[in-house]
């Protein structure tokens, strides 16, 4: 079976929209993060490791050959 090639343009695509929906929830969730934690950057920091998570995740899994899947 032939391996695919990475679509660069799709990567870059997904990377950028990730980055900017983690600042559009800082930028919408600073205040009243500010206001009830304390901490600005509660919601940022929360979004970004479940960012960071799930692309681990996604990498893992595409490694993973397709009878390993199946089982």
């Amino acid at each position: 079976m032939k391996k695919s090639k990475l679509d660069l343009i799709l990567l870059f695509a997904v990377i950028m929209i990730s980055l900017f929906g983690v600042m559009m929830i800082y930028s919408s969730s600073s205040i009243w993060a500010e206001y009830k934690f304390n901490n600005p950057y509660k919601y940022l920091i929360t979004q970004s490791v479940f960012l960071v998570v799930g692309t681990i995740l996604t990498v893992s899994y595409t490694h993973l050959t397709l009878p390993t899947t199946e089982r």
